[in-house]
């Protein structure tokens, strides 16, 4: 989707830190993004509607984006010192869909703006199948297919909602309300990210579908 092609934009400006970090171990800068991103999970679950709270979701927003630049990072290094691996790969996915996690539950831990903690379990499901139907293809011999709700896409819509969230403590808003469910950034984000998960689970399904059907 579009948020991947200016991925691409960006993954120019970043060739400049490639160079000067040098042989700095790709794995170690994999590893990295835990901290980094358990972090912004920390500020992400704790913060309230106060200015405080408003300080700790856009600290949230930029470590995530640290978390990011880290993960964009670690393959342009393997790629620039020859080091690309499958273990390389393999770790890089593996802890991609922990943050992805980590950051959906976080958010949907935090009482004062989603009152239902199981939201950020049902989304995290929805995450989660998404990513398995993209793996699953490749596991039957197909090329791992990457279309719906990306990564990126994801990402851009909770760090938006973490904001938004920010926005409305200073602004002084009070949430809407659609039935029962209160509509603050934060939720919102984490609904939108549930539907985009499940959207792309059948979409990369029927795909999967399509080219095995006319494999066989």
């Amino acid at each position: 989707m579009a948020l991947e092609k200016i991925g691409g934009i960006f993954d120019r400006w970043i060739d400049p830190l490639v160079r000067v970090m040098g042989n700095v171990p790709p794995a170690l800068v994999s590893w990295s993004t835990l901290p980094v991103a358990g972090t912004a999970c920390a500020f992400a679950a704790i913060a309230g509607r106060d200015t405080q709270g408003a300080v700790f979701l856009f600290l949230a927003v930029f470590l995530v984006g640290i978390a990011g630049l880290l993960d964009v990072l670690d393959g342009k290094l393997a790629r620039r010192q020859g080091t690309v691996s499958r273990y390389g790969d393999f770790l890089d996915h593996t802890l991609d869909r922990v943050v992805d996690l980590g950051l959906v539950l976080a958010m949907g831990h935090n009482s004062e703006w989603v009152p239902d903690g199981r939201l950020g379990w049902v989304v995290a499901v929805a995450v989660l199948l998404g990513s398995y139907m993209g793996t699953q293809a490749q596991a039957v011999g197909l090329r791992r297919i990457y279309g719906g709700f990306s990564r990126a896409d994801r990402t851009a819509v909770l760090c938006l909602g973490l904001s938004l969230g920010a926005v409305q403590v200073l602004a002084g808003w009070n949430d809407m309300r659609l039935l029962d469910m209160p509509l603050n950034g934060p939720t919102v984000a984490l609904v939108l990210t549930g539907v985009g998960g499940l959207w792309t689970f059948i979409r990369r399904f029927v795909d999967a579908s399509g080219q095995l059907r006319g494999a066989d």
